[in-house]
């Protein structure tokens, strides 16, 4: 709501400009309005459920609720909720002079029911029921990828459920073991659950938008037709989720089966897409994109060696349109050769790439923890602060007014070349005389 508003306030100032400026700004209003609209539908969707709706959906979470924390979190929640209600009921039926009370209190107890609802949801579920959850999104699965990470989660929940069970019943001497490995269990299986999360579809209208996007930059022929098949398919696993949705229970069973299939075929449609080779244009403006983006040495090398390949290709690629017959044939033999040392650079540069964030803050705070020499203490102590400002810029950017999205990128590349820079300092830094020592 507070984006909504900010996006209406900027919507209102640029309406509001002098008469000589508004041919100026129409195109910055154009985007804010754009912007205001996705805000304004994004604020719909987060609004509250119906009372009586929430309520029955609790009741129905606390009859398959079986963890003690979970269902006395659910419990309250419940009794949250019908105090709402009967608030709710009082304020149709209050006098004037009652409301302001009323309207008070409500608020309160909507606002308790907010922070219980969002504990209950954090709550552990009981091992079964994770267990039920795994087979229900396996079952309903379609990509490869998204298969594999949820069969990893599974086994991993079936071996903590195990240990649970066989916890109960060992000895006292037991226990010590079992509770260790019952720990390891525990954290592979949320690592399991995280790699099962990312690899969740997107919603279908984002996946459309996605596909609309890349069917209009696209210019190979190959990939052009495999990205609109994958656009065909897509709008009709809308059209069958829309469907389902107002389905009777008779029919739902038929149109599940038949919007699984839809959907394992999208799958196989978008992976043959990526496989597609795209135009020699479309990989050198690529190229100049993220050699814009790179920060390291190596990285930009890389990115330089591929653009100067890619330039090669494309030129060859002209010449043999205007080429007479005599000279294809020797034109034809380079190009290969230049393709095939353009793939090489690509691989090259994509080892280069540099990895997530959050995983390098992770290895600076691992490093950290073990350095002993002041220096290299120091430098990263530097790096780690810089990682999380790239973490913060990225999120803000993310979540960015289209209008402000060119100087939080402009700062986060700063950021993100400072941050190069530290590494690189931090890694010359003398090691401790016992870390040497160690290594040796």
């Amino acid at each position: 709501m507070k984006k909504q508003l900010k996006a209406a306030k900027k919507v209102a100032a640029l309406k509001n400009a002098d008469p000589e400026k508004k041919a100026a700004i129409k195109r910055k209003l154009a985007v804010a309005k754009r912007f205001l609209k996705k805000v304004a539908a994004k604020a719909a969707a987060t609004r509250p459920k119906p009372i009586r709706a929430r309520i029955a959906t609790i009741k129905a979470k606390l009859a398959k609720a079986k963890n003690p924390v979970r269902r006395a979190l659910l419990k309250k929640q419940l009794r949250l909720a019908k105090k709402v209600l009967a608030l709710k009921k009082a304020l149709r039926k209050a006098g004037p002079e009652e409301r302001k009370a009323i309207k008070a209190k409500l608020l309160k107890a909507r606002k308790s029911l907010v922070k219980v609802a969002a504990r209950a949801k954090k709550a552990p579920k009981h091992i079964s029921v994770k267990i039920a959850n795994i087979k229900k999104a396996l079952k309903n699965a379609a990509s490869p990828k998204r298969i594999a990470a949820l069969k990893k989660q599974l086994k991993a929940a079936k071996k903590v459920a195990a240990l649970k069970k066989a916890l109960k019943n060992a000895t006292p001497e037991e226990r010590a073991a079992l509770k260790k490995q019952l720990k390891a269990a525990k954290s592979v299986m949320k690592w399991a659950a995280k790699r099962a999360a990312s690899a969740k579809p997107k919603p279908i209208g984002k996946r459309i938008d996605i596909i609309k996007a890349k069917l209009a930059k696209a210019k190979n022929p190959v990939r052009r037709a495999a990205l609109k098949k994958a656009l065909k398919l897509a709008k009709k696993v809308a059209v069958l989720k829309k469907k389902l949705r107002e389905a009777l229970p008779s029919e739902r069973k038929a149109l599940r089966a038949k919007l699984l299939k839809v959907r394992k075929a999208l799958v196989k449609v978008t992976a043959k897409a990526m496989k597609a080779p795209k135009h020699i244009s479309v990989k050198i403006a690529n190229l100049k994109k993220a050699l814009k983006n790179a920060v390291s040495p190596k990285r930009r090398a890389a990115l330089k060696k591929a653009l100067k390949f890619a330039k090669k290709v494309a030129a060859l690629k002209k010449a043999l349109k205007n080429a007479e017959p005599s000279e294809r044939k020797a034109i034809k033999a380079k190009l290969r050769a230049a393709k095939k040392a353009l793939k090489k650079a690509q691989k090259k540069a994509a080892a280069t790439k540099p990895k997530p964030i959050g995983k390098k803050i992770t290895a600076l705070k691992a490093k950290l923890a073990k350095a002993k020499n002041p220096a290299r203490r120091a430098a990263l102590k530097k790096a780690l602060k810089l990682a999380k400002k790239v973490a913060a810029l990225k999120k803000k950017l993310a979540n960015a007014h289209p209008l402000e999205k060119k100087k939080i990128a402009a700062k986060l590349l700063k950021v993100r070349k400072a941050l190069a820079k530290t590494i690189r300092k931090a890694k010359k830094a003398p090691k401790h005389i016992s870390v040497k020592i160690a290594k040796l």
